[in-house]
C-alpha cells in the first residue's frame, strides 16, 4: 500500500518471506484519507514509500509492482 503516511516503511523492511498472496492498493493521487489507511491496515496492509517522488496512480501501479517483484525475489 503505497502511502506519504508517517506510519510508512520502506518496502525492503515488509517481510514476504511467509506471504502467499501479495496485494497492492493503490490510493488516489491525493493519498489515502486517514480513514481509508486505517482500514487498510485493519486489513494487514502495510503502508510503505516509494521514496520522495509523488507518482501518479499510473505510474504507481508499475512502479510498485515491479519494486514488489524484486523485493520477493531477493527475500527469496
Amino acid at each position: 500500500m503505497p502511502a506519504l503516511s508517517e506510519h510508512s516503511r520502506r518496502l525492503h523492511e515488509v517481510s514476504f518471506a511467509q506471504a502467499k498472496h501479495v496485494f497492492i492498493l493503490i490510493g488516489p493521487e491525493g493519498d489515502f484519507t486517514p480513514d481509508e489507511e486505517a482500514l487498510a491496515q485493519e486489513k494487514a496492509f502495510h503502508p510503505t514509500t516509494r521514496g520522495p517522488l509523488t507518482l501518479r496512480a499510473e505510474a504507481a501501479a508499475i512502479a510498485s509492482l515491479a519494486m514488489v517483484g524484486h523485493e520477493v525475489a531477493r527475500q527469496g
